[in-house]
């Protein structure tokens, strides 16, 4: 009986490790501060805002297993309603509420892009 306690509780560990693992983790924020066109507001795909395009691949590898296909949530929350540029950013670079900080783990430019992508494409 100790044996098979011993063996839920590495299963149980193991599959909080890899729940929280797929939630991702990352930082860096406003990639568009750093390098590329700075130019103002461009178009949308400029560095400054972000390019959405380019953005859709970052929430692919490092959103959709927490907020869904379609930002409709799932083990983290929707990010229909997530129109405002700025808070994403602020909110994808430090977190919060039970979602990691993505700053360090994402480049400014990938944080700029997938911000783009979540207050141009996925908010509605």
């Amino acid at each position: 009986m100790l044996k098979n306690k011993k063996f839920l509780v590495s299963l149980l560990f193991l599959a909080l490790i890899m729940v929280i693992s797929a939630c991702g983790g990352g930082g860096g924020e406003e990639g568009s501060e750093s390098g590329g066109d700075n130019g103002g507001n461009g178009g949308g795909e400029t560095t400054a805002q972000g390019d959405a395009a380019n953005g859709a691949e970052v929430y692919q590898s490092n959103c959709m297993s927490c907020h869904g296909q379609e930002g409709a949530g799932g083990s983290g929350p929707a990010l229909q309603a997530s129109s405002d540029y700025d808070s994403v950013i602020q909110q994808v670079k430090n977190g919060g509420g039970g979602m990691p900080a993505f700053e360090g783990q994402l480049s400014e430019q990938e944080i700029a892009d997938v911000s783009a992508y979540i207050a141009e494409k996925v908010a509605k």
